[in-house]
């Protein structure tokens, strides 16, 4: 189960709210210490926004751009993304590729988004160069070149980022329902465009589209993290104050949607292996008087395993393997969204149980506690994202473009407080209709028989039920509603840390039976994180039992001897925590996170999860079903598909050639005894190390776990060692074919060890590869306009990994991208890197570990996976000093080592169409 993430919503935490129920109407005291957001608007109109966060060395700048795909006429259908795109590609001042070096260089993270309704760029740095970061946006976001021959070659680019969407079937039914809900607006349109238009575009367009929305009155510059807000807005002034601009008078947005009158439905029939569904009702924009309760209700009706479409459409009724809902306000009239994967033989089910559920929320009030986890998620969401100086950067960006008060948060989160059950009825009531509705599905080309769909069944549904819905009856719908389960005492943290560090380092103990703990106070904001990682994972497998740690993982909290699954879901989410499994190639385990206050009334639930689950065979036929469903998913994504080919031809015997989540035979096979057995072997003290990093102390964390485990004990755990398998002594090439767009390309080889010294200087080479101003990207993407997508990987086990490059392009330019990363992995071998790309990899390296360290969650999956595979958990630590000492001949020869000439797999996914002509000439 995972804390449910509120889509388009960031918000923070300002106010103590009442109890909920579960907790016998106890008051929940959240920390609501929050820093001061200081605002300033330049002469020249542009805003500044900054806000102070000493917790980590490090800082966001950002620039909010109020123009997005929303603003653009037909004819410019793609032009702000294609924009956000060529700003990248050169200024006055800095050339192609300068850009990406310069913010590399310092250790920095550099990127861009366009949306419906803006566009922003952002960098994530350490916070002494912060300066640096506001000259090269305020450089970005006025003096851009659209030099015709960048142009030209950005054109492909994006040309490909076009064809890697339509092989995605969740941005593809995403597409088709704003293109049916919307008729005049221009959301019916996709932010990336179309094809024909970016074809078409011109430097004269960009520059057009440039002037006219990039002026001080339509921006806004954010800067978060360890900075001096007084200083900021100085340096803001430097970089900012001189540019001039009328604001834009005037935007193809202001067009209004005709109001819908009946309902609307489209099905797609595609080459899928399980069907796709989203439905959109349509609701107001942003800070209208009822998202508050919208809000509220997507939280009630999709967010988390205990509401509502989850629990009954899902759990109960196994009609969907996957179910989400929220409200979408962006800044004109938005959509509340349900989302589903569904097998065709259950959709039409699946479309009448879930309309009847929203629709019963304008008939029946919502159980009080509902509405109380439903306000606590939403308000404790903000915690989260103030873990990092990007998140508190997005959310005060989002606010501050949105409304023009960075303090919005606090009267929204005044009005989460105040929904009653009554606001639920009236929001549902309003907007929850037939008319008001519209239905898009993807169902796989394959299916044509009594079960399947069609847009005259899906009008059929909606039509009956809304039927139903007005001659509603109490008990007309069997609506199950478990009660609360006991939950103890909620712990309240200490509003005040004062006197204490806000870090300190990690303590290490091993507990009377053996588990190891490693423990580290961070107070920098009221969170636990938690991982216990056992020894196990892929390499442990076998053909029978593929997929059992995965397996397990998904089914460990499923319910265990003292709770059962929604007992376990109720008192997490009543917490606005998380609690799940997980697995990998070498390990098997539990994480959990939650605000620090929950953190040691949670242990026990936490405890039981990892000594005593149960796996009920309910509850694990359910499982079975959503993984079969997640296999054949990815099964439908080309560059996942030649993941899995690239490794199942890497691997021909060792269990790393296996998939993660097995094939649909070997999970079919798998019982819950099989999931027990295998468990209980592995689940001993001696084989378990647990990492607990946040806001706690680390003797009493101690203390509790030695009660919580004081009579575990067990045999050690001595698995059977995997059968090692030599590199390939000879090119092995693979491919499929598929109704895609574009071809997905895999070189690799066999790698390294998660313990191999080596895994430093191949780290280098890999950022010497990757990034935006690495070989790869500077050469295949930057020069020849052969891919959007184009990277290095490599993949550590206990047992020998795997590593190599990947690349997604227009199946015409199959072999000279082939050719491209040949070229590349031979150049490493055979040449040693240059200081500068020495230096540029480091500072990378160096500066991702840095930002990445903000979140607990990392910390403490380094802390438990280093600890159990005996490099130390100091090891994450020693991070940087290890960067710092590899050589340009440490690189070569590790180059030599690995990238063997001769030695490697080529995995090719292209079109159908492509291959059968390739094979004609």
């Amino acid at each position: 189960m995972k804390r449910f993430k509120v889509v388009f919503l960031i918000i923070a935490i300002s106010t103590i709210m009442a109890g909920c129920p579960l907790l016998e109407n106890r008051k929940i005291r959240l920390d609501t210490r929050r820093p001061e957001t200081v605002t300033k608007t330049l002469k020249n109109g542009l805003t500044v926004v900054v806000e102070e966060n000493f917790g980590a060395p490090v800082a966001a700048v950002q620039v909010w751009v109020n123009a997005g795909s929303a603003d653009e006429t037909d004819g410019e259908a793609g032009l702000a993304h294609f924009l956000e795109h060529m700003v990248f590609k050169g200024t006055a001042k800095r050339g192609v590729g300068e850009v990406a070096m310069e913010v590399e260089s310092l250790g920095g993270d550099l990127n861009a988004f366009t949306s419906y309704d803006r566009t922003v760029f952002h960098i994530t740095l350490a916070s002494r160069y912060y300066d640096r970061a506001l000259d090269i946006l305020s450089d970005l976001t006025h003096n851009a070149t659209f030099d015709p021959v960048e142009v030209d070659r950005e054109r492909e680019v994006v040309r490909e980022e076009i064809r890697r969407g339509k092989d995605n079937p969740s941005s593809r039914v995403y597409k088709y329902l704003f293109e049916k809900a919307y008729r005049e607006h221009t959301y019916r349109r996709p932010v990336i465009g179309y094809d024909d238009n970016v074809k078409s575009f011109t430097s004269a367009d960009l520059k057009n589209f440039y002037e006219k929305w990039y002026v001080p009155e339509n921006m806004t510059v954010v800067v978060t993290g360890d900075v001096d807000s007084g200083r900021v807005i100085r340096d803001v002034e430097k970089w900012f104050g001189d540019f001039s601009g009328p604001a834009p008078s005037s935007s193809p947005r202001d067009a209004v949607e005709t109001v819908q009158i009946s309902p609307r439905e489209k099905v797609y029939r595609e080459d899928v292996s399980e069907g796709w569904m989203y439905l959109g009702f349509h609701i107001p924009a942003f800070a209208h008087e009822d998202m508050a309760a919208l809000d509220v209700m997507s939280v009630i009706i999709g967010g988390g395993e205990t509401s509502r479409l989850v629990y009954r459409v899902r759990t109960q009724k196994r009609l969907v393997s996957r179910i989400w809902a929220y409200a979408y306000t962006p800044r004109d009239p938005g959509l509340f969204l349900v989302g589903c994967n569904v097998k065709e033989d259950k959709s039409r089910e699946a479309l009448e149980q879930i309309l009847k559920q929203m629709y019963v929320l304008k008939h029946e009030t919502v159980d009080d506690w509902e509405l109380q986890k439903a306000k606590i998620t939403l308000e404790t969401d903000s915690i989260y994202s103030r873990e990092t100086v990007d998140g508190q950067a997005r959310r005060l960006g989002y606010y501050m473009t949105l409304t023009g008060d960075p303090y919005f948060e606090d009267k929204y989160l005044e009005k989460i407080k105040n929904v009653t059950a009554e606001d639920i009825k009236k929001a549902a009531k309003k907007y929850f209709s037939g008319q008001n509705l519209t239905a898009v599905a993807i169902m796989p080309d394959k299916n044509s028989n009594s079960h399947s769909i069609d847009e005259q069944k899906v009008n059929s549904i909606i039509r009956d039920v809304d039927k139903w819905d007005s001659g509603y009856s109490i008990g007309s719908l069997n609506l199950s509603r478990p009660d609360p389960p006991e939950i103890p005492e909620a712990e309240v943290a200490p509003s005040e840390k004062g006197g204490i560090p806000l870090y300190s380092p990690p303590e290490k103990f091993v507990l009377s039976n053996g588990v190891k703990l490693i423990v580290r106070e961070n107070h920098s904001v009221p969170l636990v994180s938690v991982r216990a990682a056992f020894k196990g994972g892929l390499r442990l497998e076998n053909r029978e039992n593929n997929g059992i740690n995965n397996f397990i993982a998904d089914a460990i909290t499923k319910g265990t001897v003292n709770y059962t699954s929604h007992e376990i879901d109720s008192f997490i989410e009543a917490r606005a925590g998380s609690i799940s499994g997980f697995s990998g190639l070498s390990s098997l385990g539990v994480t959990m996170e939650l605000p620090s206050q929950y953190f040691h009334g949670a242990l026990p639930v936490f405890a039981d999860v990892i000594r005593f689950p149960t796996f009920p065979s309910k509850e694990v036929e359910a499982e079975r079903e959503i993984i079969i469903s997640s296999i054949k998913n990815n099964l439908d994504q080309p560059g996942k598909l030649a993941r899995r080919l690239f490794e199942s031809t890497l691997y021909e015997e060792h269990p790393l050639g296996m998939d993660t989540m097995g094939t649909e035979t070997s999970v079919r096979g798998l019982t819950c005894s099989d999931l027990r057995d295998y468990y209980e072997a592995l689940s001993v003290p001696g084989n378990l190390v647990i990492a607990v990093v946040g806001d706690v102390e680390a003797a009493k964390v101690k203390n509790d776990f030695e009660k919580l485990f004081k009579d575990w004990a067990a045999e050690p755990f001595q698995p059977a060692a995997a059968p090692p398998e030599p590199p390939p002594a000879r090119v092995r090439e693979v491919s499929e074919c598929r109704d895609v767009e574009q071809t997905n390309i895999i070189i690799g080889f066999q790698g390294l060890r998660v313990t191999s010294e080596d895994r430093y200087p191949m780290a280098v080479l890999g950022s010497v590869l990757s990034g935006m101003s690495g070989r790869l990207f500077s050469t295949l993407r930057e020069k020849q306009s052969l891919a959007y997508g184009v990277a290095a990987f490599s993949t550590e086990a206990l047992d020998p990994g795997f590593l190599g490059v990947s690349i997604g392009t227009s199946p015409e330019k199959e072999a000279q991208a082939t050719e491209g990363l040949l070229k590349e992995l031979e150049k490493a071998r055979n040449e040693r890197v240059t200081d500068e790309e020495l230096t540029r990899a480091k500072e990378v390296l160096i500066g991702e570990y840095e930002i990445g360290q903000q979140k607990l969650s990392t910390q403490a999956a380094n802390y438990a996976l280093d600890e159990l595979y005996g490099m130390g958990y100091e090891e994450a630590d020693n991070y940087a000093r290890r960067i710092e000492s590899v050589t340009a001949a440490d690189v070569q020869r590790a180059a030599e080592k690995y990238l063997k000439e001769n030695a490697h797999v080529i995995a090719v996914v292209r079109p159908c169409g492509f291959q059968a002509k390739a094979e004609v000439e």
